[in-house]
């Protein structure tokens, strides 16, 4: 409401507008070394290595009308950077790609787009790839590395040694075919699906409820209420990008909706999901278990629904939580039961057992089939957690005779990464496909570099039915090759892997819709389209299918947990991830949406619990628990629980490349794996302080807004009655207004609907060119993002509250950049947006100075670089 105070963070400014607690300098090496590795900008570029796409032998006499010199063409693709596969859009210019949109036409991700996909080209330019097959480390050429593999796999044939091929989460059907028919080649092949930031437990407990290890959709468009545990839907979970669609759908009031959906989280860190929620419960993550209990047994006893199934909740002693906490899930309750069928419970736990008892929850709700589709469902798992454990105990036994790794790096991201590189040594025979020389690919006897996704054909099952294609908007810009067309060679098929794809969809996919009569017609409807929904979808579990057999068990194993001291919660960031892009500078410098700090993992305490320790920002603690301990710099956050810290996975890689090496503290020892699943909470943890400090390299670090009334909120009522106390006063103008004889631009920003992602600053880095400039600069307050998300906290009585307000240029009507710039370098155009000619700056900053919004940036050195693969990422408009 009008007059709330809104502040951002703990430290102040000094009169020169440095952070007040900045030390001297925190970087690690060298300006002039760090802008040679990492600096981006307009340099000269040099096309020679960019070529279109090949398919014919012989060219084209004449060009095609749609490829013309200067022109951009767009193809529609589907996204590598997860397994969420959302649909894209590639924009091609003289045969390089040069930008990715969303595809508003794909049915899943509806236009939307993460950060990481926008920061794709990057690392399709990137000159760290592995530019040739290796062989013990050596270059060597691919007959080579075929003549030796036929002969290595002939020996594992006749020795009928197992055979096991290591992989992420593979949504295409057919790369998944191509794996299966080359491992039903051995004796024993099998594929282990490894995700080092797992959600396996979600499929899990669906096989034990629903008899169908399967993540089902869920349909945040449908629910009136959703209730979230530790569940960051809107970060990193799952399918963030199609959850933040649906999501955002449901709290639309611009269509004449007089009512929008009800959040309410509980977590243990504030989560970008939490800072959206309506209302926010601090909820520590040792304590969940018992909350869902408790959340489970009211909604039983009040729903006056006992039965066999879930009587043993009836039975349940009231929980240890405090009588607020225990007031909250019983207003929670009430609020679900009064939208049966239009609710939704989730939680972010990677433990079955709690998984389980959310399924309950749904299941009393009758949200099955309404608001969680599990016939629709998402990537069913080809293993799980166990599956890789497992493995790891064969190769330990000397029982794998080979091991191709795709997309996986365990020697880094395992919680025991020693044990796996030490075991892998015992495998004979270890090929990676990496497209880097990783942790784990330089490890490998054999390294064939597959493609980069915007060099490859492939297709993708976003969700039971929807499918999608990946096409290669460039030639392969090393001798790279498609790892299903190493496979495949192999195997004996001299096909290349666009054959087998045609072919694949031809004989499966082909005869699941009846719009296109011919094949042909149906294949380039579906590549322009970017994705086809077939006519029906298979279904893997019926509603009424839910059982409750072994839910006494998940239960007496929750409630038998002994936790006490400190706990650790485990979360990915929403730019590295699980520090598979840990070598994108792009995404390093990303500022997150809650904590705004780039170029670093922390840990995160709340302000009591750092009161308690005495503890301040900066300082750095070792966290320990048992042998396992990381060194870390301390950030206090408001609506962390107390008692808990909360610290990013994805850091402390060594062999990430020149912008990821040695950035952060690898926090992966501290996942567990118990019953079955990798769990990212650990208990009885200590922290201790180490007497050392550093300066966290933020975006954003003014403590207080000094009561201006820079975001200002309204209730639903208000809106809907149009009775509020928000104004729009006229301002008395002292300069005469500009004329616009054809059209003025204009741009709106639906504020209720930001949810703080920063995939927009990204985006616009991508397009604007917009450099890098390094930890040190970032935190003297040079960072030179063009648009930045600026979070403002608020106290209410539920506790903190996250309010987002994106800043870009303004494109003032009035502008006071052009009023003070003293060459004209800023000007109006006769369109209403703010110029800028850049050949006419001198530097003198005054347009920066004078700007209301600081959203002027001015780069401080000349970032020049001389990588010219690295150049190829420039938008060159």
């Amino acid at each position: 409401m009008k007059g709330e105070k809104l502040w951002e963070q703990f430290l102040e400014l000094d009169e020169n507008g440095k952070p007040v607690s900045e030390k001297s300098s925190i970087a690690g090496i060298s300006r002039r070394s760090f802008l040679a590795a990492l600096g981006y900008t307009a340099a000269g570029v040099t096309l020679l290595s960019c070529r279109v796409p090949e398919q014919k032998i012989i060219p084209t006499l004449k060009q095609a009308p749609e490829e013309k010199p200067g022109i951009a063409n767009w193809y529609a693709s589907t996204c590598s950077g997860c397994s969420a596969g959302c649909g894209t859009l590639v924009k091609v210019r003289d045969g390089r790609p040069i930008k990715v949109e969303g595809n508003p036409e794909h049915p899943i991700s509806k236009g939307g787009l993460c950060s990481v996909a926008h920061s794709l080209v990057f690392s399709l330019y990137d000159s760290e790839r592995i530019q040739k097959p290796l062989a013990a480390g050596k270059e060597v050429a691919w007959n080579d590395i075929d003549v030796q593999m036929t002969e290595k796999l002939s020996a594992v044939k006749q020795t009928g040694g197992k055979v096991r091929f290591l992989s992420q989460t593979v949504i295409s059907p057919t790369s998944k075919a191509t794996i299966d028919k080359f491992l039903t080649g051995f004796r024993d092949g099998k594929h282990i699906v490894y995700e080092s930031a797992s959600t396996s437990a979600v499929a899990l407990a669906h096989s034990r409820t629903h008899g169908a290890g399967a993540t089902p959709v869920f349909h945040f468009d449908r629910a009136k209420v959703v209730v979230g545990f530790d569940a960051d839907f809107l970060g990193t979970w799952i399918s963030p990008v199609q959850f933040t669609k649906d999501y955002s759908t449901a709290r639309d009031l611009k269509k004449g909706q007089k009512e929008m959906s009800r959040h309410i989280q509980f977590e243990s860190r504030m989560s970008l999901t939490g800072a959206n929620a309506d209302k926010r419960i601090k909820l520590s993550s040792a304590e969940e278990a018992e909350a869902l209990l408790f959340l489970s047994k009211t909604l039983v006893e009040k729903g006056n629904q006992p039965n066999p199934a879930t009587v043993k909740l009836t039975t349940l002693e009231t929980p240890a939580l405090s009588p607020q906490m225990r007031k909250n899930i019983e207003t929670t309750a009430d609020e679900l039961l009064a939208h049966k069928g239009e609710s939704l419970v989730v939680s972010g736990s990677n433990d079955a057992d709690i998984q389980q008892i959310v399924n309950v929850i749904n299941q009393s709700l009758g949200n099955y089939g309404k608001t969680i589709d599990i016939e629709i469902s998402t990537r069913t798992p080809q293993s799980g957690d166990q599956e890789f454990v497992s493995l790891l105990d064969e190769m330990k036994k000397g029982e794998v005779a080979a091991l191709f790794v795709l997309n996986a790096n365990p020697a880094y991201d395992y919680f025991a990464s020693a044990d796996f590189s030490e075991n892998l040594k015992k495998v004979p025979l270890k090929v990676s496909f990496s497209p880097t020389l990783d942790e784990t690919a330089s490890l490998a006897d054999f390294n064939c570099p597959n493609h980069h996704s915007l060099e490859a054909w492939d297709d993708a099952e976003t969700v039971r039915g929807t499918y999608s294609f990946n096409q290669p908007t460039i030639a392969p810009l090393f001798a790279t090759r498609a790892y299903q067309e190493s496979l495949m060679l192999w195997s004996g098929d001299n096909r290349s892997y666009y054959e087998a794809l045609r072919a694949n969809w031809q004989g499966t996919l082909f005869t699941k819709q009846t719009k296109q009569p011919k094949f042909d017609d149906f294949w380039d409807k579906t590549l322009q389209d970017g994705v086809f929904v077939a006519d029906a979808a298979a279904g893997v579990a019926s509603q009424a299918g839910f059982n409750a057999v072994g839910l006494d068990d998940a239960i007496g194993r929750v409630k038998s947990r002994q936790i006490s001291g400190y706990s650790l919660a485990l979360y990915q960031k929403i730019s590295i991830r699980d520090g598979r892009y840990a070598n994108s500078p792009w995404l390093q410098e990303l500022p997150d949406p809650i904590s705004k700090t780039t170029w670093d993992n922390y840990a995160c305490v709340s302000p009591e619990t750092a009161a308690k320790l005495n503890l301040s920002e900066g300082q750095i603690v070792s966290i320990k628990k048992e042998n396992k301990a990381i060194e870390l710099p301390v950030l206090i956050q408001q609506g962390q629980s107390d008692d808990c810290i909360a610290v990013a996975l994805g850091y402390g890689r060594a062999k990430a490349g020149k912008a990821g090496n040695n950035i952060g503290a690898n926090a992966f020892p501290f996942v567990e794996f118990v019953n079955g699943t990798f769990r990212y909470q650990a208990a009885n943890v200590t922290i201790e302080p180490t007497g050392k400090t550093t300066t966290l390299a933020k975006t954003q670090t003014a403590e207080s807004a000094l009561g201006r009334p820079l975001v200002e909120n309204i209730t639903i009522s208000q809106y809907v009655s149009g009775k509020h106390d928000i104004k729009h006063p006229e301002f008395e103008k002292l300069f005469a207004a500009h004329d616009y004889p054809v059209h003025k631009w204009g741009m709106a920003i639906d504020l209720s609907a930001c949810t703080g992602c920063n995939a927009c600053v990204l985006s616009c880095q991508a397009e604007n060119n917009s450099p890098v400039v390094g930890k040190a600069e970032v935190a003297k307050t040079r960072d030179m993002q063009w648009l930045r998300i600026d979070r403002y906290y608020k106290d209410t009585p539920d506790g903190v509250q996250v309010d987002f307000q994106p800043l870009p240029c303004m494109q003032c009507e009035n502008a006071t950049c052009e009023m003070v710039c003293p060459v004209l370098a800023t000007a109006h155009s006769s369109e209403g947006l703010n110029m800028q000619v850049y050949n006419r700056c001198v530097g003198t900053r005054y347009c920066a100075n004078n700007c209301a919004y600081k959203v002027r940036h001015f780069n401080w050195f000349n970032y020049a670089h001389e990588d010219p693969i690295a150049n190829l990422a420039l938008n060159p408009t």
